[in-house]
């Protein structure tokens, strides 16, 4: 049963952990260590109390354990606050005892040794055995000071480290094999949003966040811009020339983008989508302006010194005024590019 606990607060310690960013209790999203290190003394205090009784002052349980892995997750904060709330409990829970006060004052000093080491020395799953193999050694340490002469104190001590020690083997490997999955899954999901060539969203992104916006803003603006002319640059130049294009293009407007809190994603081809935070009118002409010029006021530095110059057409459409759902929203920008096109090119056209 102990062991259970155990586990059970070790996968929970993961989602959490795993869940921070993402999380809606604000708590937990601005304060994980102190999240941590609650949840971790919680469970701790649950572990004290379906503990194994070795001896008459002698308890095993995870506790150590769970120690270990706060520090993990929650930082050096965790451990600190996890082995306050454990100490406490071990003294205050059952009778006060001189047993319990060495034993909670105990774990209160590793809690905090531990927080004060992981300040300078990080806990990672590479030396994480390292605190753990110091809780367990001051704690067989600690279990000696409690024996007494008609009880086999090396047996205790044997317990409690085989248990400890089977316990975070299990827990460590299990965490450690559940972290590998999730970096594995969150790069296959990062690859499925993201352009591969450029390494902007890609248009399945790029609809994700218009409804993000969309629940979140009355009134935006899209742009939807095309390159000009630009077949003629990979009949000319050569493909993998055209790609950098696309990838100097895709960093030119990202950062401009940023100036004015926008997003941009590469809808396909040498087409790009932007979300333009503007309001009115008038301010989405100036930032898709800022777009058009980021793109024509310096030419493209290419391989073997060419330079290249390259301009952009934007069409221009606004959440709600020309449409509510995306691809009509789309459709309304991808027209005034035409317009923009029709018009010359290297310009911009707004719906009004």
């Amino acid at each position: 049963m102990n062991f259970c606990i155990l586990f059970t607060f070790a996968m929970l310690l993961f989602w959490v952990a795993r869940q921070q960013k993402r999380t809606k209790f604000p708590l937990l999203r601005k304060f994980p260590g102190y999240s941590i290190g609650l949840i971790s003394g919680v469970f701790g205090v649950v572990l004290m109390l379906k503990s194994i009784h070795v001896g008459s002052a002698i308890i095993i349980d995870g506790r150590m354990v769970v120690l270990a892995l706060s520090g993990l997750f929650g930082g050096p904060v965790a451990p600190i606050i996890a082995g306050t709330i454990m100490g406490m409990a071990r003294i205050l829970v059952n009778e006060i005892t001189w047993p319990a006060i060495i034993a909670g004052t105990n774990t209160i000093i590793i809690g905090l040794i531990i927080g004060l080491v992981a300040r300078r020395i990080p806990i990672t799953f590479q030396n994480a055995w390292k605190y753990f193999a110091y809780t367990t050694i001051q704690t067989v340490l600690v279990i000696g000071s409690l024996s007494f002469a008609n009880e086999f104190v090396a047996g205790r001590g044997a317990v409690f480290i085989l248990y400890s020690v089977i316990s975070f083997a299990i827990v460590y490997v299990t965490l450690l094999k559940m972290d590998q999955l999730s970096r594995e899954v969150e790069q296959i999901e990062q690859h499925s949003s993201t352009d591969y060539l450029t390494g902007i969203p890609n248009n399945r992104k790029f609809e994700e966040r218009f409804y993000n916006w969309r629940q979140e803003r009355e009134r935006f603006h899209l742009a939807v811009l095309d390159i000009d002319y630009f077949k003629r640059v990979n009949d000319t130049y050569g493909h993998p020339t055209g790609d950098l294009v696309l990838v100097e293009l895709a960093d030119r407007l990202k950062r401009t983008t940023t100036s004015f809190g926008g997003e941009v994603a590469r809808i396909g081809g040498e087409e790009f989508g932007v979300l333009l935070s503007a309001t009115t009118t008038h301010h989405a002409l100036e930032q898709a302006e800022l777009l058009r010029k980021s793109v024509d006021s310096i030419r493209f530095q290419l391989p073997e010194g060419l330079e290249l110059r390259v301009t952009v057409s934007i069409g221009v459409a606004c959440y709600p005024d020309d449409a509510e759902a995306m691809p009509d929203l789309y459709k309304k920008a991808d027209e005034r590019l035409y317009d923009a096109k029709l018009g010359g090119r290297n310009s911009v056209r707004i719906s009004s």
